[in-house]
Order: structure tokens, then C-alpha cells, then sequence
């Protein structure tokens, strides 16, 4: 065969031909973190009954498993959960990279005018949370408040800084 399919070198894995550095896959990492559920305002004190994270990373590519529930929490204002594995990409530009994918979510109230709406993530550049909000029929969303008590199951993807 004289067709190149795959070359690795000092810059990574690249396909098809393809020789510039900035195109090898040099990344690739498995692992768990510690989610952890906290307001926004006031991050207060939250009694975790369960907390699991995993997380699969290639390249800038970060995809994340959380659940995690609590039944105590004095925190306030949006419900946050931190922890992840690397920040989200600084770049503006990338910022959109991330996804908005639907939550799993037990004992928690949704925000007036909401109450029949379903949860999604949202994590913006520079940080290492999610914010979770009550996304409505007709695609208004507003953010979902942090609760006493609940639980929450949800993949999220990400570009990482």
C-alpha cells in the first residue's frame, strides 16, 4: 500500500496524510473528579449523599459524567456544580463549544412559569462549573435555584482551556 493512513511523531497521532503539528492528537486522559453542588450567590454548606464524576478527555475535547445528589444545602441563588476537571476554554470565540444537554434531577423546583419546563447545563468560558436552567417550550431559560435537597444526573462536553 502507498496510501498513509496514519502517522505518529513528537506531535501526536495525525490522519490521513495529514503532517502539520497543530493537527496531532497528543491528548488523551480518563479519569473521575468530585462534583460538588453550591450556590451561585452564596455557596453555603451542602450535606453530598452522592457524588460521582467521570470524565473522558482527547485532545482540547472534555466529555463529563456527574451525579450527584444532597440532602442538605444552604446555599443561594443558581444551583452550581463545580469540580470539573479542567476550566472551559478562556477563548470567546469558543465559548459556544460546549454543550446545552438535558438534566436528570429528582426533588428540585423549578422556577415559577417553568414548572413543566426540563432542565439543561450550561458552563461558560473560564470556569469549571455547570449552571443549570429550566429551559421552557418555547426556548426561554432562567436559572434553575439552588434547592435544600436533590439530585442530579447529566453528561456534559466541553472544550477545555
Amino acid at each position: 500500500y502507498t496510501t498513509e493512513y496514519a502517522r505518529i511523531d513528537d506531535a501526536g497521532i495525525k490522519f490521513n496524510g495529514d503532517t502539520a503539528s497543530a493537527n496531532g492528537l497528543d491528548d488523551y486522559e480518563e479519569g473521575t473528579f468530585t462534583p460538588t453542588v453550591y450556590g451561585h450567590t452564596s455557596a453555603g454548606t451542602t450535606n453530598h449523599t452522592h457524588r460521582t464524576g467521570r470524565y473522558v478527555k482527547i485532545g482540547k475535547l472534555v466529555t463529563c459524567h456527574v451525579y450527584a445528589n444532597w440532602n442538605s444545602g444552604d446555599g443561594t441563588g443558581h444551583l452550581l456544580v463545580g469540580g470539573l476537571p479542567f476550566s472551559v476554554d478562556n477563548d470567546t470565540g469558543n465559548a459556544g463549544l460546549q454543550q446545552a444537554g438535558p438534566v436528570m434531577s429528582n426533588d428540585l423546583n423549578y422556577p415559577s412559569g417553568y414548572e413543566d419546563a426540563y432542565l439543561v447545563t450550561h458552563c461558560w468560558y473560564g470556569i469549571n462549573y455547570v449552571r443549570l436552567y429550566a429551559c421552557g417550550h418555547n426556548l426561554t431559560w432562567t436559572a434553575q435555584q439552588m434547592e435544600s435537597a436533590g439530585g442530579v444526573i447529566f453528561t456534559v462536553t466541553y472544550s477545555a482551556a
